[in-house]
């Protein structure tokens, strides 16, 4: 199913009832596949719609969608929805930062291993060098926010591209400050749903004191 959503409701109910007592995050970046948004709506309900009051921009919305932090794409539920649909279906979500009306990441790799129903393997996920590239985007446009607390709601995949990378040109996208954090984050994939909190910096940053 292209994009697949969420669509029972013991689904939508469940999701809805893990994060009851989330702190305050100032904005909720979110991928833009469809069940992404879902799960960031249901785990976040009391900020969704919120507008920042100093602005009247629709870019102050605090859902805030990006490209980069999507799901690896590989499959037909990984391709995501034309933009004008998205919009329509999520009004409170910004997705100025979606430059593309039709995905270019399925496209490109439609370019190169043909249509779904001709090819079903991996696309992105063995697309080193593209894949790193996209997770350090993801990871250096979330650097320049200028909130202090934000919430990432993204896909178990994409992390453990990140976290426990296989990949060689993923090695060294993520690095740890010790040896707590990275058990946090190797010693067990990511749960359905799961919220994990941690601080971080870009290697700039860090040469930048």
């Amino acid at each position: 199913i292209l994009d697949s959503e969420f669509n029972a409701l013991e689904q939508r109910n469940g999701i809805s009832s893990i994060h009851p007592s989330v702190g305050e995050v100032e904005a909720v970046i979110v991928s833009p596949m469809s069940r992404c948004l879902q799960t960031a709506i249901l785990s976040f309900p009391h900020h969704y719609g919120r507008v920042d009051e100093s602005s009247s921009s629709a870019s102050s919305a605090s859902f805030i969608a990006h490209e980069s932090w999507r799901e690896t794409t590989n499959f037909l539920c990984d391709s995501r929805r034309p933009l004008s649909q998205l919009r329509n279906d999520f009004p409170c979500v910004d997705f100025d930062m979606i430059s593309h009306e039709d995905d270019p990441i399925w496209s490109k790799y439609e370019s190169i291993h043909g249509a779904y129903d001709e090819y079903d393997g991996p696309r992105e996920s063995m697309d080193g060098p593209h894949l790193a590239q996209r997770a350090a985007e993801a990871w250096n446009w979330l650097a320049v926010r200028p909130e202090r607390n934000l919430a990432v709601c993204a896909h178990s995949a994409f992390f453990m591209h990140q976290f426990q990378p296989y990949l060689p040109e993923m090695m060294g996208v993520v690095s740890y400050e010790d040896d707590e954090v990275e058990r946090l984050m190797l010693d067990r994939g990511f749960d359905n749903c799961e919220l994990r909190t941690v601080a971080f910096q870009t290697a700039e940053m860090t040469k930048g004191g």
